[in-house]
């Protein structure tokens, strides 16, 4: 069981990626955990959209559908039509499906939306990145019979470490939900020491399905797998009720002027504001404050917006050293084959923007 059974990479979002190795174990035990969280009971039919070389379509949903004896279609993962993925939905009436967040925006913003008949639908599965506010208020209220579950995790540290129920998705859409079945989760600081209720550290992992290490690194995997847990590089806090908020990455963290911020709060903010698409926040280099705040922002289409309302925007919601003091329009954010923003692609690109 604890042979090595296959190489899964990591998402290519700050740097190379890395073979995080699955054993038979790991594997048998992270299908069982979705099996006791979500009831699955060998009637469903499931589709993965993902490419199969990525854990969320190989892993995520699928394992356990298969595991309790049910049906799975693969989908092709190249020349990603969300009108294909319609019809297969439709025409093998699709139970359970895993989407990623820009195939559900891709799907709500269809002129051909309203063709398809999606009575056999009964959840959608997402993560990578939150679902906007208007992308909730959207699949409400065009498939109000679809139940919506986020999940968050890592290849390497339990690819569902967390999910949120779609009974709390809109009451607790700024988390990553409750902690998997047989999954600990704890917020440390850099010394390792557990952090408090409300207070934002580097999210750690302990479960069943924690990877073994990573394929010919022995360096990066003492670094990351510490006394069976996994350190995961993302930081979060935990509310009084025990959701999970996860505030970006531990390299994405912005330190300006001797404060850190924290992208994922920015992104929040702007996330809602009804002439933005998508955002990603960086930091760029700074002579006097070190670094400061950078938004990459898509508009939606046919609406209009300038850096000063956006500035101004963000002035309302967020405290004043935290607004961005440099925003950039750009037509599509580069992302993953998983569909995750690559900010290391973003932060090489506009490193030497000039700023006000």
């Amino acid at each position: 069981m604890k042979d090595p059974v296959m190489l899964m990479y990591t998402s290519v979002t700050t740097g190379r990626p890395k073979g995080a190795i699955w054993t038979h174990e790991t594997t048998f035990w992270f299908s069982s955990m979705q099996g006791l969280r979500w009831k699955f009971t060998g009637e469903e039919v499931g589709m993965t959209t993902g490419p199969l070389y990525h854990v969320a379509a190989l892993e995520d949903i699928a394992l356990p559908i298969m595991l309790m004896g049910g049906t799975l279609l693969i989908t092709k993962s190249k020349g990603f039509k969300i009108e294909r993925i319609l019809s297969v939905i439709e025409s093998e009436k699709v139970t359970d499906c895993f989407l990623f967040p820009f195939m559900i925006y891709e799907m709500l913003n269809s002129s051909q939306i309203d063709q398809y008949k999606l009575e056999n639908l009964n959840v959608i599965y997402t993560g990578g990145d939150p679902i906007m506010p208007w992308g909730l208020q959207q699949l409400k209220k065009k498939f109000p019979h679809v139940r919506l579950v986020q999940v968050y995790g890592l290849t390497e540290g339990t690819p569902i470490a967390a999910s949120l129920d779609h009974e709390d998705v809109f009451e607790k859409s700024h988390t990553v939900g409750k902690p998997s079945p047989l999954t600990e989760i704890k917020i440390i600081d850099d010394s390792g020491k557990p952090l408090p209720v409300g207070t934002v550290g580097e999210i750690a992992i302990k479960s069943p399905a924690v990877s073994s290490g990573y394929w010919g690194k022995p360096r990066e995997t003492k670094a990351t797998f510490v006394d069976g847990w996994c350190k995961t590089g993302d930081l979060g806090k935990f509310d009084e009720e025990g959701f999970l908020t996860i505030a970006g990455r531990k390299k994405d963290m912005i330190r300006s002027g001797g404060e850190n911020i924290y992208a994922a709060e920015i992104e929040d903010v702007l996330f809602r504001h009804d002439a933005i698409k998508e955002v990603s926040i960086i930091g760029i280099p700074d002579p006097k404050f070190i670094e400061a705040v950078c938004a990459v922002i898509v508009k939606k289409e046919g609406k209009q917006l300038t850096e000063e309302e956006v500035i101004e925007y963000c002035k309302k919601h967020l405290a004043g050293y935290k607004k961005p003091k440099k925003v950039i329009f750009v037509d599509e954010l580069p992302r993953t084959p998983s569909g995750k923003v690559q900010k290391f692609v973003l932060r090489n690109q506009y490193r030497g923007v000039n700023h006000g």
